[in-house]
């Protein structure tokens, strides 16, 4: 979140410098009104996106020596890293400072958005209490304030004795129609809807200042190309200057009457000045976003295999290697028809197969399980399925491994269940025949979370890790949703972190709960 607020401030900085340095002060103001709306949406969207632009990938590699013509497997030693365990792990403050400033930046946002709404009311109220009628295509509204004429939306706000007795210049009048027709109330609204969110980011303050400004710029150019006598018409604002403009989302033609904005009625365009400095504002904005507020595009490494090298120059033969391991299980089977994975090295065989060449795994045995499978995602029941188990007596029900009754599966929800599959418990009746139950085995949120993810199973713990990293944001953002739940604790994570391998670490560059955390 303040990785994603800090880049969004640094792409607003580059498009108003730019901005500020080019485009101000050129008679482009149709241009500079876009420029200004894009800038912002891009601001806050591009650190949400990938950079187009790849890194070098990384390349590894590990040689390690091993003696010639050994009949033993061959094993690429690691250091070991003995994981840490939740009781070694150091001991979290009570409330970090990620922690303090989400509260007040909620704090302080609620305010804001409540200031906000309610100055959109306000506006809403006071239409509704006051007589409008239509004119050249907008809503004149009766007012009985002072500081009118002002526009909101397409409602024009004019004082209503002045009105009635057309003592409301023509030119004013024009001013504020034409704000009420170009809609320069939608740009107003956004920016102070971003303002309210976004309440602690002081250049949002310049951006409000300088598209108001650029929207007087639009409707003094129609009153001047309407009209024709620009001197008379500053002379006119001139005398408005003591009004007061109470009202953040309006539009006054009497806004930010600056010396700068007389002299923008009389400035000339020069086409090859504005196309030239367009051609180097816009792509110069674009550009420096990409490079300082985007993603950085996560180029896959190019992964050079651990090398294991003969003393004798020779290369090894990782599929003499794998099948060697394949003959021990194979041995095993034969034994006891069963294999624990404790008995055989599965991750080196795993590690072996990713070094092989295409060539070399089509001469290998096939064995389930390598390369490791991705974990599974949760399957959770229909409503159908859970009323048929509770109302069906030929189904047995069983949940986290224990039989339960039908009475019992009633305090069960379908969220409750995060897998489920069926068994047939075959008995024998008389004679020669056979008659079955249909076990429905149930798993809740947290023996699913035990069982493939904080135990060592034999899918892939990369793709383990990835998801319970997922399933822990999950649960920092809805802690009340999981309350109760394995998965929003980082001695969890560090857990399932513990279980990888190291070559798996180092190949494809996984990083502890600390950084994981940090980076997203």
């Amino acid at each position: 979140m303040i990785v994603y607020l800090i880049k969004s401030s640094v792409s607003l900085l580059i498009f108003y410098a730019v901005y500020r340095i080019f485009l101000s002060k050129e008679r482009i103001y149709k241009l500079n009104r876009c420029y200004l709306i894009c800038s912002l949406i891009i601001s806050f969207m591009a650190p949400l996106f990938h950079s187009p632009f790849v890194s070098t990938p990384e390349l590894k590699q590990i040689p390690v020596l091993v003696e010639p013509n050994s009949n033993a497997p061959i094993q690429v030693k690691i250091p070991y890293q003995r994981p840490i365990t939740p009781e070694q792990s150091p001991s979290a403050p009570i409330i970090s400072a990620e922690q303090l400033f989400m509260f007040i930046y909620g704090c302080c946002l609620v305010i804001f958005l409540s200031r906000f709404a309610i100055g959109i009311w306000s506006f809403c109220k006071r239409i509704k209490s006051r007589q409008t009628f239509h004119q050249e295509g907008v809503k004149i509204v009766m007012d009985t304030d002072k500081d009118t004429p002002f526009t909101f939306f397409n409602y024009v706000f004019v004082n209503a004795d002045e009105f009635k007795n057309k003592q409301l210049d023509e030119r004013i009048f024009h001013h504020e129609i034409t704000h009420a027709k170009q809609w320069h109330s939608l740009d107003i609204v956004f920016i102070e809807l971003l303002s309210a969110v976004f309440w602690f980011n002081p250049i949002l303050h310049f951006y409000k200042k300088a598209i108001q400004l650029n929207h007087e710029y639009l409707a003094d150019e129609s009153v001047n190309r309407q009209f024709g006598d620009i001197n008379s018409y500053q002379l006119l604002l001139l005398s408005y200057t003591d009004q007061q403009h109470p009202y953040r989302f309006a539009s006054y033609s009497k806004y930010s009457l600056t010396k700068n904005r007389l002299k923008m009625m009389y400035k000339t365009k020069n086409k090859t000045s504005i196309l030239l400095k367009a051609l180097i504002a816009i792509p110069l904005s674009l550009g420096l976003t990409v490079l300082f507020s985007m993603k950085p595009q996560e180029s896959k490494p190019t992964f050079q295999p651990n090398l294991i090298i003969q003393k004798d120059g020779g290369q090894a033969d990782y599929l003499r290697e794998y099948k060697m391991h394949y003959q021990r299980f194979e041995n095993l089977m034969d034994k006891n028809g069963k294999v624990d994975n404790r008995e055989i090295d599965i991750d080196r065989m795993r590690q072996l197969w990713d070094l092989m060449s295409n060539r070399q795994k089509e001469k290998a045995p096939k064995m389930s399980g390598i390369p490791a499978p991705p974990i599974m995602d949760k399957k959770h029941p229909t409503n159908f399925q859970l009323k048929e188990w509770r109302t069906n007596p030929e189904y047995m029900v069983w949940v986290d491994r224990q039989r339960i009754s039908k009475s019992e599966l009633n305090e069960y929800k379908k969220e409750d269940i995060a897998m489920w599959y069926y068994r047939r418990n075959y008995m024998k009746t008389s004679g020669e025949k056979y008659d079955y139950e249909i076990e429905v085995h149930l798993m809740t949120n947290n023996e699913f979370y035990w069982v493939y993810f904080l135990n060592k199973t034999g899918y892939d713990e990369v793709s383990v890790y990835k998801k319970a990293l997922q399933i822990y944001h999950e649960h920092q953002k809805h802690p009340k949703k999981y309350d109760g739940q394995l998965g929003g604790k980082r001695s969890e994570l560090q857990q399932i972190y513990g279980n990888i391998p190291q070559w798996k670490k180092e190949k494809y560059h996984v990083k502890p709960p600390s950084i994981a955390l940090t980076d997203q």
